[in-house]
């Protein structure tokens, strides 16, 4: 693709994702994201701690820190094998696929803006929308809609089928998390959202009825619970 000479900031999840952090570490994350951002795997940067310690311009030491504070936050994906880390940016690599993807569309002579409405299916860890996609969202979630009664596959047959199917779908734990901050859980991460997550299908998996509902109504309760326990939801996640 050609080389933007620019980096797109999306400016309210920085703010969100970033106010966990100490200062030093959201000073030393846009300059990873930079490298990401240069990088031939745009989205990705790999070396060595010595080598992240020189483009940081800091000690070993304090290098292993950041990188270590952004994986335990959630804020970049992180992988580790002989000697070598690689950092990944969710939403860098998320924009990439998705500007290949209009790229490709209007190369056949279609409207590279259809893309969007099947870019939640694409298979990475990042999140293609923009906040207002999420108002929008959050507004369908409406506790007295009708759902249609399908086929068995629109049913969930164990609490653990429901966690992993939620898991995965990263567009629905970013509307979850963004409700959470919303709510006034600002630093809340993910992972905490994921905990309670689990807490909520273990009652749901207890009741009767559950294998009777079908998934977009569980998910729709779902919505409803994270809604109404924003503030509180750390005491649902075992934090």
């Amino acid at each position: 693709m050609t080389k933007q000479p620019y980096i797109p900031l999306y400016t309210g999840d920085y703010l969100k994702d970033t106010r966990i952090l100490p200062l030093e570490v959201r000073g030393a994350w846009v300059d990873i994201m930079i490298f990401m951002w240069e990088s031939k795997e745009k989205g990705t940067i790999t070396g060595t701690m010595d080598e992240f310690a020189l483009m940081l311009g800091c000690s070993v030491k304090k290098a292993s820190s950041i990188i270590t504070s952004l994986q335990q936050k959630g804020i970049c994906d992180y992988e580790e094998s002989d000697g070598n880390i690689k950092l990944i940016s969710r939403r860098i690599v998320r924009d990439v696929e998705l500007s290949e993807k209009r790229k490709q569309a209007g190369s056949k002579g279609g409207n590279p803006n259809l893309v969007n409405q099947n870019s939640t299916k694409i298979k990475t860890n990042g999140y293609p929308f923009s906040d207002n996609d999420i108002d929008n969202d959050i507004k369908l979630d409406k506790p007295n809609q009708k759902v249609s009664r399908g086929s068995s596959d629109d049913f969930y047959t164990n609490g653990q089928q429901m966690f992993e199917d939620i898991q995965q779908d990263e567009l629905q734990v970013e509307r979850l998390l963004r409700i959470v901050q919303r709510g006034g859980y600002i630093s809340c991460t993910p992972m905490v959202v994921m905990k309670a997550v689990k807490n909520f299908i273990t009652r749901e998996e207890a009741k009767p009825d559950f294998k009777l509902k079908p998934r977009d109504e569980h998910k729709k309760y779902l919505v409803n619970w994270i809604t109404s326990k924003a503030k509180t939801l750390n005491q649902y996640a075992g934090t």
